[in-house]
């Protein structure tokens, strides 16, 4: 018998199918990629409304065994939808929904990753940080998750910044950095992402 189950839903990509229904894709923190068939406002069914691109959900659903979840109540937790003012945001914040709907597998949490997500959507839809300091946090939260990290922190030096850069992505203070430094910093951690047979990365670049 299936069981409902409650969790916090990242929506990263919406697809609209026929008249009334929505297919919604994004991302858990315990259960990792997670898609829902959801149904618009004329159909009598809940969650169409609520389930928009860059929304933070706490969704309660039908655990059916299936790809497609049923949605039994949704509540709206934050909407950053303030990601798309600004093309570059925008552009940073589509880079991470590709990101992680592509390395976040079905039924693999992945805690870290997903709360730097959030952070990460949450400002850039408020624009106090750059898209690329941004990115650059949820990278390494992604490589320090999935214990690839630990190879490029050569120095007590280089473990210190890295550390400082984790707690910026998981929401501490971001460190006090010029521009060119911080876009110095994301190619190298999209370097770094390169360097991991396993890791997808999007084509287009984040910020």
């Amino acid at each position: 018998m299936a069981d409902n189950q409650s969790t916090e839903f990242l929506v990263l990509r919406t697809t609209r199918v026929g008249d009334s229904k929505i297919i919604a894709n994004g991302v858990t923190p315990s259960s990792g990629r997670m898609s829902f068939m959801v149904y618009g406002s004329g159909s009598g069914r809940r969650g169409g409304v609520e389930f928009g691109l860059f929304r933070l959900l706490q969704v309660t659903y039908l655990d059916n065994g299936r790809e497609l979840k049923r949605c039994e109540t949704v509540e709206v937790l934050a909407d950053y939808g303030g990601v798309s003012r600004v093309y570059e945001r925008y552009s940073a914040g589509c880079w991470l929904s590709r990101f992680g709907l592509a390395n976040m597998l079905p039924g693999l949490g992945c805690p870290y990753l997903f709360q730097a997500m959030k952070i990460g959507f949450e400002r850039l839809s408020s624009g106090d940080l750059l898209p690329e300091a941004i990115v650059t946090g949820v990278i390494l939260v992604y490589l320090r998750e999935g214990g690839w990290l630990s190879d490029y922190e050569d120095s007590p030096e280089t473990a210190r910044q890295i550390q400082a850069l984790l707690e910026m992505a998981l929401g501490g203070e971001a460190p006090r950095l010029t521009d060119g430094n911080w876009r110095e910093l994301h190619e190298w951690t999209r370097a770094l992402l390169r360097l991991n047979e396993e890791c997808v990365i999007p084509d287009e670049c984040g910020g």
